[in-house]
């Protein structure tokens, strides 16, 4: 018989009982976390329409960098809906700003999560590092 398709011979012993799975019926798309997002995407609504009427393209960069720094979803999603006055060029650069500081913030959560003295630390600094340095020239070409 093939290997992958054989009986094991192993039988439990009748006085040990079977071994139960605990039922992990939460939910991951909770109504807490759906709530979280709903408040973040009003709120980035808001600050995307006044930041484009009010500070324009440079405001809208600050504002991607600072965005990354919460979910960036909620974000991207009002600069792709909002297209009809901004320029698509824009967009992904602002969407790629959002992803770099978003990034960076989740860096430092894992080499806060690591400890001073973890042998991770230059394990995550490298590869976090490859990643935000592959975005940046990446996103040199938008302005360069």
């Amino acid at each position: 018989m093939l290997p992958g398709l054989s009986i094991p011979d192993k039988k439990r012993p009748e006085d040990q009982p079977a071994e139960t799975e605990e039922d992990d019926s939460s939910n991951p798309l909770e109504f807490k976390v759906a709530l979280i997002f709903a408040v973040l995407f009003v709120i980035f609504t808001f600050l995307t329409h006044y930041t484009l009427v009010y500070a324009g393209t440079g405001g809208l960069n600050l504002l991607s960098f600072v965005s990354g720094f919460s979910d960036i979803t909620p974000f991207i999603l009002n600069l792709l809906q909002n297209t009809g006055s901004v320029a698509a060029l824009i967009i992904t650069a602002c969407s790629m700003q959002a992803i770099i500081s978003n990034i960076m913030v989740n860096m430092f959560y894992a080499l806060f999560f690591a400890g001073k003295g973890s042998k991770l630390r230059p394990w995550i600094l490298g590869g976090f590092g490859v990643v935000i340095t592959c975005n940046l020239v990446l996103l040199l070409f938008f302005y360069i």
